[in-house]
């Protein structure tokens, strides 16, 4: 019986995993939820692929309903609303905040799709994904052959990767913005802010009203 009770022991030592092979199983595991919760960086559903895609879309589009749709699924408006007026922002009530992304949306549009309007092809310079935030690079060749460099900066939520920012040429849209609406706001008014925005009149290289 010994003998019978020392073989069955043998046979489980034999297809029991050591326990080094236990450990990098789950350090191996451990990298795999890590590279499923980063996400494909450059497939489809990736920042890039969002990003390529709807500048594809957009280039020398000038209907409005059309870039309407683009802005819809490739920025975060309320989050690009939010980042602009960085401690204002909870200063205001749920319907300052809704007119004020409403407002903010179409300088965006103007800001963003003006510029791809002249554009004659793109030139992909990249992306880099840090868990939850991205950021995908490009060139933006123009008809008269003019380069214009083109980052993007996104951030990965409930709805999928959204664009929070962008950088134009080096120039980054919320910080360029963020730093007009509160001069405004500290040297006049927040009320001020959103008359001058409902005129489409703010100019963010002066913020003062045409």
């Amino acid at each position: 019986m010994r003998t019978v009770h020392h073989l069955l022991r043998r046979a489980l030592e034999l297809v029991r995993p050591p326990r080094a092979i236990k450990a990098g199983a789950r350090r191996v595991g451990a990298i795999a939820r890590a590279l499923l919760e980063a996400g494909p960086a450059g497939g489809p559903g990736g920042p890039g692929e969002l990003v390529r895609s709807a500048i594809e879309r957009a280039v020398g589009v000038c209907d409005r309903t059309e870039t309407d749709r683009v802005a819809r699924g490739l920025f975060d408006f309320a989050e690009i609303a939010a980042r602009c007026l960085a401690g204002h922002w909870t200063d205001r009530t749920a319907g300052e905040r809704e007119e004020f992304v409403r407002l903010l949306t179409g300088l965006l549009g103007r800001a963003y799709f003006g510029k791809l309007r002249a554009v004659e092809r793109i030139v992909s310079a990249g992306e880099a994904v840090r868990g939850r935030f991205a950021t995908v690079r490009c060139t933006l060749v123009t008809t008269q052959g003019t380069e214009i460099p083109l980052e993007h900066r996104l951030r990965r939520s409930g709805r999928g990767w959204r664009v929070h920012d962008f950088a134009i040429d080096g120039v980054s849209f919320v910080g360029t913005y963020r730093e007009r609406l509160h001069g405004i706001i500290e040297t006049s008014s927040y009320q001020d802010l959103v008359w001058r925005m409902q005129l489409k009149s703010f100019d963010p290289a002066s913020g003062v009203a045409a």
